[in-house]
């Protein structure tokens, strides 16, 4: 017994043998009421049994001859008091909650680490370290404090760097005009290391304001276009880079492409250009009959140049981002007469720039022989190029327009010229040239 009572109390130091009275009645559980209480009938072993002082008294006669047993016997019955003070949902709840701390051990980085091995005090102080970096880290991210940026830069520099480019994507989409000042904040300095701006003031001294020749016109026409490309880059590299108001700023974990709202202003657009595509070629037809009055062109001549204009309206909607917001901005309201006026104003606008420098080109690439009429070098007539027949095609030497024939285009479409076959005008077999 008295081995047992020294390991509950775990010391030998003297009490004050008036006061224990006192701390009995205030809470110590003793031997005895432990066997009560796992009577059959009694309550669960955390039942407040307490002594009185009179039971105190009587103990105290009987061990008063004991004075080792009679101070481990007091110890053990304060040892009890404070437990039940200080643990009042019992021993048994005090254990199910250092399971749940023993929860918090682990080890991430040694798949064989056994949770448990580490002393609970160090399982909570590493636990409590962590929070505080987390929230730190929060706190410095929800004030935009740079020093982050360091922070992850240091923790882990591959997978900061592969983040960027997802990250710069998102901002892209967030905030289209601070994404743009970025890029040629960017892009403004290497323009001028180049002398860019510098070589473009040098060819507009040389270069006259227009030519009759559509050569030199098309240089000049390019030099205007690079120089206001330059000169918006520069401007725009000047402007503040700001946060996006709206709900793209207000939620930036949500990808826009994923929402309800984006696939339904994406189905609108997409409506929407059908509609707009026919006037869009229109104005393509009608610019270049303004810009060249009386030319004609193959089918094939229509198709390059539509491509060259189609391109180019493409591309340079694609990168206007005043443009795009407002597109936006009458999709996500249904405002389709405003879309069609704003992008049909767009694209003629576009269209008007760009006709020259689709046009030139194809008609550049003309031969300057008559139709039909092959000439060699010298001048003379050349023979005849058909070399081989079969039933289906005749061979020839070289393409139609190479050889100065016609290509009756009512017959022939792009797939069979990319297929070198072709039906001639006034003929009913199909010729074949290039590669047998």
């Amino acid at each position: 017994m008295a081995d047992e009572l020294e390991l509950i109390s775990g010391t030998d130091t003297d009490v004050d043998l008036g006061t224990l009275g006192d701390d009995v009645a205030a809470g110590a559980q003793t031997d005895d009421a432990v066997d009560d209480a796992a009577a059959p009938g009694g309550d669960d072993v955390n039942a407040v049994v307490r002594s009185t002082g009179d039971d105190w008294k009587t103990l105290k006669e009987v061990l008063k001859d004991q004075p080792d047993l009679h101070k481990r016997v007091k110890a053990a019955l304060h040892t009890a008091a404070n437990l039940e003070k200080r643990f009042p949902d019992g021993i048994a709840a005090v254990e199910n909650r250092l399971k749940l701390l023993s929860q918090l051990d682990d080890n991430p980085d040694d798949p064989e680490y056994v949770a448990g091995s580490t002393p609970i005090e160090d399982v909570i102080s590493n636990t409590i370290a962590e929070r505080g970096f987390w929230r730190g880290f929060d706190n410095a991210f929800q004030k935009a404090d740079p020093a982050i940026v360091n922070q992850m830069v240091e923790a882990n520099p591959e997978a900061f760097q592969k983040l960027i480019p997802q990250a710069m994507d998102r901002f892209s989409e967030m905030n289209p005009d601070g994404y743009s000042a970025y890029v040629c904040r960017a892009v403004a300095p290497f323009l001028e290391s180049q002398q860019i701006p510098l070589h473009l003031a040098l060819l507009a001294r040389v270069l006259p304001e227009k030519s009759e020749d559509p050569g030199l016109q098309t240089v000049i026409d390019a030099v205007k276009a690079i120089r206001g490309t330059v000169e918006t880059i520069q401007g725009t590299a000047k402007k503040p880079i700001e946060p996006a108001k709206g709900n793209a700023a207000a939620n930036p974990t949500q990808n826009p492409d994923e929402t309800l709202e984006s696939r339904e202003i994406a189905v609108t657009n997409d409506e929407w250009l059908r509609e707009l595509r026919p006037r869009s070629e229109k104005a393509m037809v009608d610019e270049v009959q303004r810009a060249y009055p009386g030319k004609r062109f193959t089918p094939a001549e229509i198709a390059q140049v539509r491509k060259a204009l189609t391109e180019e309206i493409n591309a340079r909607t694609r990168i206007n981002a005043g443009y795009k917001t407002r597109i936006r901005g009458f999709l996500k309201a249904k405002n389709r007469a405003a879309y069609l006026m704003t992008a049909e104003g767009e694209h003629k606008k576009i269209i008007h720039d760009a006709v020259k420098r689709a046009v030139d080109p194809v008609l550049a690439k003309r031969t300057k022989a008559k139709p039909g009429i092959a000439t060699q070098q010298n001048g003379q007539r050349a023979q005849p190029a058909s070399v081989a027949t079969n039933g289906n095609y005749r061979r020839i030497a070289k393409s139609p327009s190479q050889l100065g024939l016609a290509v009756d285009w009512s017959r022939t479409d792009n797939a069979m010229m990319a297929k070198e076959t072709a039906y001639i005008k006034g003929e009913k077999q199909m010729v074949k040239w290039g590669r047998a």
